[in-house]
Parts: C-alpha cells; sequence; structure tokens
C-alpha cells in the first residue's frame, strides 16, 4: 500500500501538466500513487496522461466525461490505494518535501487530515501573496476540532482576514480510511461552489484529530495571460445554497460550538456578497446591468440577515466601510473603492 495517492484532475492543462506532475514525482518521499484523473480534456491532455504510464509505474490514470472538478476528486477517491489521500491542480505545482512532512505529521499524531498553507505565484515565478496559515503547528483532538469547523469556514470577526487557515483540499492531507468510513466525497462545484470547504467541514466534522502546520509547501499558479473577468449570475444564490448545506452538516454532527458557526457563516456570506460585487463591477456588462445586478445583490434577504446579526462593530474597519456602502447601493462610490481595496 503507497504511504499517500496523490490524486490530479486534468482538464484543458497541456502547457502546464508536466510540470505539475513532475513537482510530485520528485517528492522526498517516493512512496507515491499518482493518479491523473483525465476530465473529458479536449486538448493534448489524454494523450500526455497514457505515457506518463509507461515512464513512471507509480502513475495511473483514469478517462472519464467532463462532469467537474468535484466529480473528478471523486474518481480518484474510487481508484486511490495509499494510506493518506491529497490533492493537486494540473496548473500547481507543490515543494519537493510537501508530503514527507504532512505524512510525518499525520503518522505522529494519527490525524484524519493535515493542512498546510499556500502561496499565490505568477508566470515570471514572483510570488503574489501567502495565504493564511499558523505561525506555529496546531494540534486540534476531541472537543477541539469543533473550533478548526469555525476557523475553516471563516475567521472570528477581530481577524483582518476572512479565512484564517486555507480551505482549499489542494493543502491538505486526509486519511482514506476516515473518507471512506464516513462516505466522504466532494459536491460538485457546478451546484456548490464553496465544494472545498463543504468536503472540509465534512471531513472534519466527524475527526477525531487534525494537524495544521506552520509552513506553505504548495504554489497556486495565477495565470496572468488566461485571466478573464467571467460574472455567474446565479453565483451568489449558490453561495448561500452553500451555506445552507453547511448549516445541515454541522447540525448532523452536534458541533458545540454552534453558535460561533453562525458568527463564521455570517461573515462568510458578507465576504463571499462583496467578492460577488467586485466581480459585478469588473464585468463586461453595461453599465445600466451592473447597476442593476449590484441592487439585486444589496438586496439579498440572507445578506441583510447576515449583516445585522454580525458584530458589526469588531468588523475590520476597511471591511465595515466596504459592506455599509455596498448595502447603500451606492454603485459610482462602490466602484471607486474597488480601485483601492
Amino acid at each position: 500500500m503507497p504511504k499517500v495517492s496523490v490524486i490530479v484532475p486534468v482538464y484543458n492543462v497541456e502547457r502546464y501538466l508536466e510540470r505539475c506532475v513532475e513537482s510530485i514525482r520528485n517528492q522526498t518521499l517516493q512512496d507515491l500513487e499518482i493518479i491523473l484523473v483525465d476530465d473529458g480534456s479536449p486538448d493534448n491532455c489524454p494523450a500526455k496522461c497514457d505515457r506518463y504510464t509507461q515512464i513512471d509505474k507509480r502513475i495511473k490514470v483514469v478517462h472519464k466525461k467532463n462532469a467537474g472538478l468535484g466529480m473528478a476528486c471523486n474518481s480518484g477517491i474510487e481508484v486511490a490505494t495509499g494510506e493518506y489521500i491529497a490533492f493537486c491542480d494540473s496548473d500547481d505545482w507543490i515543494e519537493p518535501e510537501m508530503y514527507a512532512t504532512m505524512y510525518d505529521a499525520a503518522i505522529k499524531h494519527d490525524a484524519d487530515a493535515v493542512y498546510t498553507g499556500l502561496r499565490r505565484v505568477n508566470a515570471d515565478g514572483k510570488i503574489l501573496g501567502w495565504m493564511p496559515h499558523p505561525s506555529n503547528e496546531c494540534v486540534y483532538s476531541g472537543g477541539e476540532v469543533s473550533r478548526l469547523v469555525c476557523d475553516i469556514i471563516c475567521s472570528e470577526p477581530r481577524e483582518r482576514y476572512d479565512h484564517a487557515i486555507q480551505v482549499s483540499a489542494k493543502v491538505v492531507l486526509y486519511k482514506k480510511s476516515h473518507l471512506l468510513a464516513n462516505n466522504l466525497q466532494f459536491v460538485s462545484e457546478r451546484e456548490y461552489p464553496s465544494e472545498d470547504l463543504i468536503f472540509n467541514v465534512s471531513v472534519l466534522n466527524c475527526a477525531k484529530t487534525a494537524v495544521v502546520l506552520n509552513s506553505c509547501f504548495y504554489n497556486y499558479f495565477v495565470n496572468d495571460d488566461s485571466i478573464t473577468t467571467t460574472l455567474k449570475k446565479d453565483r451568489f444564490d449558490k453561495i448561500v445554497r452553500s451555506v445552507q448545506l453547511i448549516r445541515t452538516i454541522v447540525g448532523e454532527y452536534n458541533i458545540n460550538q454552534i453558535a460561533d458557526v453562525e458568527t463564521r457563516l455570517h461573515r462568510f456570506i458578507i465576504g463571499e456578497a462583496r467578492m460577488q460585487a467586485r466581480l459585478i463591477i469588473n464585468s463586461n456588462e453595461s453599465t445600466v446591468r451592473k447597476r442593476l445586478l449590484i441592487t439585486e445583490l444589496t438586496n439579498n434577504e440572507h445578506l441583510k440577515i447576515a449583516a445585522r446579526k454580525y458584530p458589526l462593530k469588531i468588523m475590520p474597519l476597511k471591511h465595515r466601510i466596504m459592506l455599509h456602502i455596498m448595502l447603500s447601493g451606492n454603485y459610482c462610490l462602490l466602484k471607486y473603492l474597488f480601485k483601492f481595496i
């Protein structure tokens, strides 16, 4: 049995696939299984994936019809034979010691999940930013795990960043037996755009021990050449649907900090509304259409409830100002502020 199965969903990334796969093949932890899940990619990726099986016996390929990232991850889980499972996006790459460090922590603490951080890197290799991770290694066990669930959903009101811990499944090592015993799978991102958050809440809700490392091993590729402002008008409605699903999941496992969970979910809704407003303003829609969409967003009942119940007085000043302007529906001022915030 391999120590770690690394699942790589592959779709239309012909230019970057080699960098990703080689970074996994060159891990200091060599006892790996690499599962390339071809999600009906229209380019030359399927053939490239097949060629890799001739180069490295640790690599296996799953070809499937396109169904999205979440379903591709589930297909990888189905065929994985490793003790632990990890995920890596096919246009990203990882540092050589990533899985060795995470696996050692998992074994040391008998952890169901081990988290690390990531950094955003552009095509020139410039680090654009570090996603949050703690200053010290943290081990959560028993009832402490519910506190981590809250932190995964969103930060405490006083915190500067919305997320104190990276919620992406790409930076987590999961115990496979834990996933199988609890029938844990990804939902479709086409229905729930917060599929990684939902998956991690599900994993932690029934976890006995989880570890958060004070390290960054994952390189998230920001492709400047392909950045387009794509506005999905139903995105915020699907975010609300995600929040409702998280409430259901948390309720099933009787998390003992339910009030705190609600506070974090309110901040999550406010943060996602802020993101939706930015997407609207930066979109290619006409100004008239943008104004209408901003009005629809600010009149959303779920956003109003979150803003009414959230402790705004201790919210970071920048976010508080943005929320007040957003709720006022002042399109011109909102557009101006997004140039600087």
